[in-house]
């Protein structure tokens, strides 16, 4: 698949979507969602509008509104407005991103777009979401609550959490030296251990690898990159809290989410761009999973970076960066 910037293809979208701009007009904003308060930036160009817009819908580690500043400026200065807000639980948004479902997370990224339609500066004809990674997941409950013009997921896994964590996990240990035996032991315990939270069963099963696991020597490092010391619901099943108490990440909390049935029913277009370096999923998988789906419809197109990661960055000498033309200046 030939790389193109992504600028042109949401033009694609969007139609023209006006001068380049220089001057970035920002408004601090804040919205109710599930009775917590979320407080984010809307960016725009300087003048009045109306303008095309995106609300920024992010990936599974808590983030803020100082998150892709990079992708807004570039959004903004071709024309477009963003509304990048503050996770649920993260900066001074209210409520808590570990006790939170895709569901959670659907209606906040919905609240935030129909703050955005409201703005008067705002093209309501051309309103649409920007997810990267979880987010991805998280797009489609939110257009299912309030519908998009146009969907754009990066690095968007088309499988379940269930798989991505299974797949992410065994290229971690593999890549490090490890084996696939040794890969499918420690995604067994991890996932384990939430089906254990939240069915209450296997308790003492779960026990015997975590103890297994706490005295291996491979642990040492791999404890630290899948936040092993997080695992803090330990107790047995009468001493636990509720489920939907359990501090736990919303990937882990919907690990069966299928999204495959949501790109069914999506009339919307869709773009959805990759990096054939991303090792947190896997993009053969990914792309013929949905692609029954895209060739039926025809409104879902896919863009890849040949070296590309999750991020869409490319690794070189003197560190990262987009690949050329990915992000228009």
């Amino acid at each position: 698949m030939r790389a193109i910037a992504l600028i042109p293809v949401l033009s694609f979208f969007l139609g023209a979507c006006g001068p380049n701009v220089s001057a970035i007009y920002t408004e601090e904003i804040s919205f109710v969602s599930q009775g917590d308060t979320l407080f984010g930036v809307i960016s725009k160009p300087k003048d009045d509008g109306p303008f095309p817009a995106v609300v920024m819908i992010h990936g599974s580690s808590p983030a803020t509104r100082k998150n892709f500043q990079e992708y807004t400026r570039s959004f903004v200065h071709q024309g477009i407005a963003v509304l990048n807000y503050d996770k649920r639980g993260c900066g001074v948004s209210g409520g808590s991103m570990w006790k939170a479902n895709f569901a959670d997370l659907g209606a906040d990224s919905a609240a935030a777009l129909e703050h955005l339609a409201a703005r008067p500066y705002t093209d309501t004809t051309r309103l649409g979401y920007w997810a990267i990674g979880q987010g991805t997941w998280v797009m489609h409950l939110a257009n299912e609550r309030a519908r998009a013009d146009f969907l754009v997921g990066i690095s968007a896994p088309t499988i379940t959490p269930r798989d991505q964590i299974r797949y992410h996990i065994s290229s971690i240990i593999v890549e490090n030296g490890g084996t696939e035996a040794f890969a499918e032991q420690f995604n067994t315990y991890l996932t384990g251990y939430i089906d254990y939270l939240r069915t209450r069963e296997g308790y003492v099963d779960w026990m015997r690898k975590d103890s297994l696991l706490r005295a291996d020597e491979r642990m040492r490092w791999l404890g630290d990159f899948f936040a092993f010391s997080a695992l803090v619901h330990r107790s047995p099943p009468e001493e636990l809290p509720p489920f939907a108490e359990c501090q736990v990440n919303p990937s882990a909390r919907n690990l069966d989410f299928d999204p495959l049935p949501y790109y069914e029913r999506l009339d919307e277009p869709v773009l959805l761009v990759y990096g054939r370096n991303d090792n947190s999923l896997p993009l053969r998988d990914c792309l013929e999973r949905v692609l029954p789906t895209a060739r039926r419809k025809g409104q879902i197109q896919f863009k890849a970076y040949f070296n590309a990661d999750h991020g869409l960055r490319e690794k070189f000498a003197g560190g990262d960066r987009h690949p050329e033309g990915y992000i228009a200046s």
